[in-house]
């Protein structure tokens, strides 16, 4: 009986200490995941498409809308109220930061969007469709200017 008792307690001291091991080890899988999301979220700057791929989307025969942006707050004063419209109204665009891209790439872009670089001022928003650029709007000041070349070209219908 002695012996019974004895294997009772140390089969209920495996068992806390397994329990306690189950424990710690989920606790450190939801660390670890937490961390993980945190770092995704804090490090997650949109994905930024370059000069080429925006140039291909003219040749991909898709609807596209890119969205070029300046970070540089005294160069674009809206740009970020216009990001934040655009994806309030969940509106799928390929994301361009000027900074991030030589001038001269740049400017080829444009130029190959049959936009002229000397007339150009950001935050922009342009709507490639067959082929070519359909449509732009540019030195947007305004969210309802958002609003309206949404609704006019149907931007939430397209998908990356």
């Amino acid at each position: 009986m002695k012996k019974n008792n004895e294997e009772n307690i140390k089969n209920e001291n495996n068992n806390k200490e397994n329990k306690m091991i189950m424990i710690l080890i989920i606790a450190i899988i939801a660390i670890v995941v937490l961390i993980f999301l945190v770092l995704k979220v804090v490090t997650n700057k949109e994905e930024m498409a370059t000069s080429k791929e925006i140039t291909d989307l003219l040749s991909a025969s898709k609807e596209a809308v890119v969205y070029i942006n300046s970070n540089d707050e005294k160069k674009c004063e809206s740009c970020s109220k216009v990001k934040e419209r655009l994806d309030e109204k969940k509106i799928n665009y390929y994301y361009y930061e000027v900074e991030k891209n030589t001038k001269k790439d740049f400017e080829d872009m444009l130029i190959k969007l049959n936009i002229n670089p000397d007339d150009f001022n950001y935050p922009a928003i342009i709507y490639i469709k067959d082929n070519f650029m359909y449509a732009n709007v540019i030195n947007i000041n305004d969210t309802k200017v958002v609003d309206q070349f949404i609704k006019d070209y149907s931007l939430q219908n397209i998908q990356k």
